[in-house]
């Protein structure tokens, strides 16, 4: 992780955004069924033109744990 310059170019395990009572995390695919689980820590949150998230500029996250929240 350290060595990708930013979110959107981090070269494995998918982030992708949660929803539900993880709404504003991010999963990446450690193993089949287990996530790290990230937030943003920039203040202000990148965003896009549009009001989403520009993982692009996202460039501090802070890691919450890794589990299966499939179950």
């Amino acid at each position: 992780m350290r060595a990708a310059e930013t979110l959107a170019a981090l070269s494995f395990g998918r982030p992708h955004p949660l929803s539900g009572n993880r709404a504003g995390q991010y999963g990446i695919e450690v193993t089949a069924n287990y996530r790290l689980v990230i937030e943003i820590a920039q203040d202000p949150v990148p965003a896009t033109v549009d009001g989403g998230i520009d993982l692009a500029s996202v460039v501090v996250v802070r890691a919450v744990e890794v589990t299966d929240y499939h179950g």
